[in-house]
């Protein structure tokens, strides 16, 4: 199945959003920035399989790093994301913050902070308002409700022009995902957040295999400008509340909608129009060697790999790893 990418009017989300089961969620403004939506809890009522890919970037969030820690035994029972502040360029108390954050999660659902995963998106440089998101996480447990992903989907969104949900069945089960970002051109990174819940019953050796080649094949075949952000990410947990599924089909049906989310236009009509003649100009003064890089990463090769060292330590790509 081939997905056609046009700079029409975005399509509407789907009427109908389908949502795991096990999956529980609360969004709410704390007052990071604004009046808007800002900080999001995700709940599995059950310890779930995970996996996630993280930025390539040499200089990642405080996020990333304690994210790393967390995922590395392969479970999850709770995400927390903050939008408006990144909690980038913080050095040790960034780290401090996003460790405190798993552990007050933790507390409040009475589960291991090492399966709390910590994510913010937003300005960078500024130290998290802990004051605020401590008070904002007071009494989640309460105020966990089924069937929310769409308002959690709000809660994430920075400079987005509208929130980025999807799902479909496979067999017994529900793919979910929610996203940020992957078609923003300013500022000049293809920022990206990807949540991806599912309650399907996957084998624990197959679960980051799996997620690697489905973004492989989407995610890592988008670029922007050759620059990668300090907090990208793709995170999956499965819960096995709905039993076991075909894994070829699963891994299929999570291709085609990743490439169906990513693939959705944010720019259009004039605004689209402003942005290809700045990236026509852009091209002209782009050397062979990363012109090829570029094209070699959109068509997923590898190979492209070896010419990194060729241009840089500027240039590190839009493919992540583990």
């Amino acid at each position: 199945m081939q997905i056609q990418n046009t700079f029409s009017a975005p399509s509407p989300q789907p009427e109908e959003f389908l949502q795991p089961q096990g999956f529980l969620s609360v969004a709410k403004n704390v007052g990071i920035k604004d009046e808007t939506l800002d900080l999001t809890v995700i709940h599995s009522t059950v310890r779930a399989r995970a996996a996630a890919m993280f930025t390539r970037s040499r200089f990642p969030g405080a996020p990333v790093i304690v994210g790393r820690r967390h995922i590395a035994n392969g479970f999850a029972q709770a995400l927390v994301i903050n939008s408006k502040n990144a909690n980038v360029g913080m050095g040790k108390q960034g780290i401090d913050n996003a460790i405190e954050t798993c552990r007050i999660v933790g507390e409040e659902l009475g589960v291991d902070p090492y399966d709390v995963l910590p994510f913010s998106t937003g300005v960078i440089g500024r130290a998290l308002p802990m004051d605020k998101i401590r008070a904002g996480l007071r009494g989640i447990r309460s105020q966990l409700k089924l069937d929310n992903l769409k308002l959690a989907a709000e809660a994430i969104m920075t400079t987005d022009k509208y929130p980025k949900y999807f799902s479909c069945r496979v067999g017994p089960a529900v793919i979910a995902g929610i996203a940020k970002g992957a078609g923003m051109i300013e500022p000049n990174m293809a920022t990206l957040l990807v949540y991806l819940m599912t309650d399907a019953e996957l084998p624990r050796a197959a679960v980051r295999p799996m997620l690697r080649r489905v973004v492989d094949r989407t995610f890592n075949c988008t670029s922007i400008d050759t620059d990668t952000s300090t907090s990208d990410t793709v995170m999956l947990m499965a819960n096995g509340l709905a039993g076991k599924v075909k894994l070829g089909q699963f891994e299929i049906a999570g291709s085609v909608r990743v490439s169906h989310q990513r693939n959705r236009p944010q720019r259009r009509g004039r605004d689209q129009t402003h942005y290809r003649g700045r990236q026509r100009r852009k091209n002209r003064n782009t050397s062979e060697a990363r012109r090829e890089m570029c094209c070699q990463l959109a068509a997923g090769e590898d190979r492209c790999l070896w010419l990194r060292p060729k241009l840089g330590p500027r240039y590190n790509g839009s493919r992540q790893k583990f």
